[in-house]
């Protein structure tokens, strides 16, 4: 086995570990609803980084290929953070039904 292959094998690994955390999170309630959120999107944004950096090969490329791609993470981050408030309201008072 190639050191390259050996790689891609422990970043799968650790992908896979923070899936599992992110499961555990989610059905455990360990911590607040705002911050499991809160916590899931940033282990989210780590994994999506890593996939990104290694099997996208963004990590080798020039800047300003990799600056393209945050705009719409900023993006999506604004949106998911503009409409959580209204979502949680909804739920309390209960009309999720």
């Amino acid at each position: 086995m190639t050191e390259q292959n050996r790689l891609y094998g422990w970043i799968w690994i650790y992908l896979l570990a923070l899936t599992g955390i992110e499961l555990i999170l989610a059905y455990q309630h360990v911590f607040s609803p705002g911050m499991m959120m809160l916590i899931l999107m940033l282990l989210s944004v780590v994994k999506a980084g890593m996939n990104m950096n290694w099997f996208m090969h963004l990590g080798h490329e020039r800047l300003t290929l990799v600056l393209t791609l945050l705009p719409p993470l900023i993006l999506i981050l604004a949106l998911l953070f503009g409409f959580f408030p209204d979502a949680f309201r909804l739920f309390q008072l209960g009309t999720h039904r």
